[in-house]
């Protein structure tokens, strides 16, 4: 069928309104990509310790009412200290094969701790040491501390990603710019876990409470995006 103008132009028409659809802001010209950063050093306030009791042996049973026991004593011990949250993870039983031979059996579980008093978190990790055994220990920033400097990082982020946008457009020989886009991404590098040097076998023996030292970890906001650099 042979297009007439009046067909012509009606679907130019809409091609032109699809194509402003899709961009509003209709096309760009002299676009410029940059990206600022802001960070600060926080001081962790928050202890966490995860624990596990293990067994092995020939009789699973025997060995899953073991460590039962092991974990209910320490969840026990845990829930009387004021301030120290717990929570239990990982309850696994695994076969042990020795040259493709079944010989036995492994059971374990693990706690994880968590509290804002370092010195009854120690003190806890050491009276637990009598029957666990300490994966790791590592101090972290509280989500309420890291949301409030995170806050503060984005604004720091924000003024640097303007400051720098200004710059460019002046050293252009432009006289503005428009915002085109801009993303914020708040993720952090955390410190990894601190494990034990030496994990403490189970023991009727007082252990010494673990030296801590909570230290300070650095959080990092980034801005990017772009501007189009235009001419009033």
């Amino acid at each position: 069928m042979k297009a007439t103008p009046v067909r012509l132009a009606a679907w130019l028409l809409c091609a032109w309104s699809l194509a402003n659809a899709a961009d509003p802001q209709g096309p760009t010209h002299n676009l410029v990509s940059l990206q600022a950063d802001a960070s600060a050093e926080v001081a962790n306030d928050t202890l966490v310790a995860v624990l596990s009791a293990r067994a092995e042996g020939s009789q699973a049973a025997r060995l899953a009412d073991e460590v039962n026991r092991r974990i209910n004593w320490a969840i026990a011990q845990a829930k009387a200290a004021a301030g120290i949250t717990v929570e239990t993870h990982s309850y696994q039983t695994s076969p042990v094969y020795v040259k493709n031979a079944l010989t036995g059996w492994r059971v374990s579980q693990a706690i994880r701790l968590e509290s804002q008093n370092a010195a009854r978190m120690s003190e806890l990790v050491a009276k637990l040491q009598e029957q666990l055994q300490v994966r790791s220990i590592e101090f972290q920033v509280s989500e309420p501390a890291k949301r409030r400097v995170q806050d503060d990082l984005i604004k720091q982020a924000i003024d640097r990603f303007t400051a720098r946008a200004k710059l460019i457009t002046g050293n252009l020989g432009r006289s503005s710019y428009r915002l085109v886009r801009l993303d914020v991404h708040t993720d952090h590098a955390a410190p990894p876990p601190r494990p034990m040097l030496q994990a403490m076998a189970r023991s009727a023996e007082a252990v010494a409470t673990p030296a801590l030292e909570a230290g300070t970890q650095r959080i990092t906001v980034s801005v990017n995006g772009a501007v189009e650099v235009t001419e009033d």
